[in-house]
């Protein structure tokens, strides 16, 4: 059975410095497929530490650059990352609880990378998608900054 996908409008960003923790990308992930299961996410673009000599990053994070400071530990430094919920200020990771998996909690960071299909919070969860870099501390100067998001039910 073929996985059909749904469209939400695209978030682009250019030439913008990114001066705190995480970034809006979409209000309510929700809209307009109320019961979707999973989103596909796709990313181009380059940004990097508007600082700092670590250079520039691509989705997939800088080669061969380790950080104690990721939020995402298995992901490199310098790639984009997710969470669904929470707050554009938080820099923690929340603790698991409730009937929320422990991937999905409210507020968890998870990679994207260029590409990546992640499970969407189950109903009743409804909420933001956040995006950010993983170990870049601010400002970030993004260059350019593409990511195409789509939804999908999952055949059960």
């Amino acid at each position: 059975m073929p996985i059909v996908w749904t469209s939400l409008p695209d978030f682009e960003v250019v030439a913008f410095t990114m001066a705190k923790p995480w970034l809006l990308v979409r209000e309510v992930i929700r809209d307009p497929l109320q019961d979707c299961t999973h989103l596909q996410l796709t990313a181009t673009g380059s940004w990097g530490h508007a600082r700092g000599p670590l250079g520039i990053s691509e989705p997939d994070g800088i080669p061969g650059v380790v950080s104690t400071a990721n939020l995402v530990a298995d992901c490199p430094v310098g790639a984009l990352i997710g969470k669904f919920g929470g707050s554009s200020a938080s820099l923690s990771v929340p603790a698991t609880g409730g009937n929320v998996p422990a991937d999905l909690v409210s507020g968890k960071a998870f990679a994207i990378g260029s590409y990546c299909i992640t499970e969407v919070p189950a109903l009743p969860w409804f909420g933001p998608l956040f995006i950010s870099f993983n170990g870049l501390s601010w400002p970030v100067q993004i260059n350019n900054l593409k990511i195409v998001l789509k939804v999908t039910i999952a055949p059960k």
